[in-house]
């Protein structure tokens, strides 16, 4: 807990600090949300409270759901897998809420939406403590942190973005962030061939299972030279998968195919914006709505996977962000705790205000709630389908090569000149090679370079 308050109050002064430096005629309204909602964390993780013995059959409160999700969203750096240990940590260890197996589990099935993982897992570990309530409570303490985070440093990027120390700081970040996603598509790559035994049997097994090579190579290839829609590769690939099981097995699965077209159809008409007769800034929401809610139905894979399927309709399908402008983005993602799609949030308030941000982040992370949902009331059904397990397997190929194609646009874009290229490959393999967390490969880059913009010859 001391942690977990030393981060409290350095973010406490920072809103503080971040305040006094915006404008006082821009943002008042958004740094009074950011400010009250701050304070309501605060007196929800810090206050002191009667707690009961561990291990009880007592349930835990809604109230003590949304504290532990706090905690986590607050203390969570690093996204992702390395968010896992924190929730294991909590959950299991600390509170006695859920038994190993239903965490590991309520994991397995994370990894197997659409969605940042972090946030699936803690889903369906909140529906088995407490149906709905804990599922919504823990989820939205745990998003919340990193939310009012990112509409804080929305406010700051105008004002600051020209200084030249956070010129110098974005300036070997954005190379970073560029080798990391690299090294993930690496790992997932080294994934997603299981030798005899169950264990992952890394890049020569990928090189022996041709299929998934060719799914790989074609999504990465599709998406960066022949600029094909990324919805429709991955759902493609995923009906590739469900095809591949069908050849193999025949029987069983054929009922799910017309429920995968329909999900493709959905994805298509989604990529129109909304043409309503309403108000330029109703319609921009809509259209955030729009772009946002498809994006978190199809980032199968982790938050990362977002990347290429953001890239392609903020930048060049829209044109809504400039390149360089999007390499921040998802730089502010990695800074943040919680889940990496949290980037959604800056982009919302930079096209249409706090009410924007708070619509573009409850529309990458709804699709994945309700498919939490939907699969909790029938989880059985969803673990026993050879059909939908296909499907997902079928996607997985496709996500390192869109990952791969993320990496190559974010390195065009991101890496200038030849301290980024050394910045970019020491990140690429320390997320590699170590265990090391994300947020100090971030916080590393960007520390560098603002030193690198205070020099004499910079």
């Amino acid at each position: 807990m001391h942690a977990t308050r030393a981060i409290l109050i350095l973010f406490v002064i920072a809103t503080i600090l971040g305040a006094a430096l915006d404008a006082p005629t821009r943002g008042g309204a958004a740094w009074g949300f950011v400010g009250l909602a701050l304070a309501g964390a605060l007196f929800l993780v810090l206050w002191p409270h009667g707690r009961r013995a561990r291990g009880t059959e007592t349930a835990p409160t809604t109230l003590d759901l949304l504290r532990a999700g706090l905690v986590l969203g607050f203390t969570g750096f690093g996204g992702g897998l390395a968010v896992l240990t924190q929730v294991e940590h909590r959950l299991v260890g600390r509170e006695r809420w859920i038994t190993p197996e239903v965490f590991l589990e309520s994991a397995a099935l994370g990894q197997s939406l659409p969605g940042a993982i972090s946030t699936n897992t803690l889903g369906f570990a909140g529906w088995r403590i407490a149906r709905l309530r804990g599922a919504l409570a823990l989820e939205c303490g745990f998003v919340l942190p990193s939310f009012l985070m990112m509409v804080a440093f929305s406010l700051l990027y105008a004002q600051l973005r020209g200084f030249a120390v956070v010129e110098g700081f974005f300036h070997l970040l954005n190379p970073a962030v560029a080798g990391m996603v690299g090294a993930m598509a690496v790992k997932l790559a080294a994934q997603l061939v299981r030798a005899p035994g169950g264990e992952p049997a890394g890049l020569r097994g990928l090189l022996r299972d041709p299929a998934a090579l060719l799914v790989a190579l074609g999504a990465a290839l599709g998406v960066a030279v022949l600029g094909l829609g990324v919805p429709e590769v991955v759902l493609a690939a995923g009906l590739l998968g469900v095809a591949r099981h069908l050849v193999r097995h025949a029987r069983g699965t054929v009922a799910l195919l017309p429920a995968a077209l329909g999900w493709l159809g959905l994805a298509t008409i989604a990529r129109e914006p909304l043409r309503l007769a309403a108000p330029d800034e109703l319609r921009r929401l809509g259209e955030l709505a729009t772009v946002f809610l498809r994006a978190g139905a199809l980032t199968f894979g982790g938050g990362y996977v977002i990347v290429p399927v953001l890239e392609a309709e903020l930048v060049q399908g829209r044109h809504w962000l400039t390149a360089q402008a999007f390499v921040d983005a998802m730089a502010l993602g990695q800074i943040t705790p919680g889940p990496v799609v949290i980037t959604a949030t800056f982009v919302g308030y930079t096209l249409a205000g706090f009410a924007g941000a708070l619509v573009s982040t409850v529309a990458v992370f709804l699709p994945a709630f309700v498919l939490v949902v939907l699969v909790s009331l029938s989880l059985d059904r969803f673990r026993s389908s050879p059909g939908i397990q296909a499907f997902v397997r079928g996607l997985q190929p496709a996500v390192v090569g869109l990952m791969a194609a993320a990496t190559a646009t974010l390195a065009r874009h991101g890496v200038q000149d030849a301290p980024g290229v050394v910045v970019a490959v020491a990140a690429f393999l320390l997320l590699w090679r170590t265990r090391v967390n994300p947020v100090w490969i971030v916080l590393g880059a960007g520390t560098l370079g603002a030193a690198w913009a205070l020099l004499p010859h910079a």
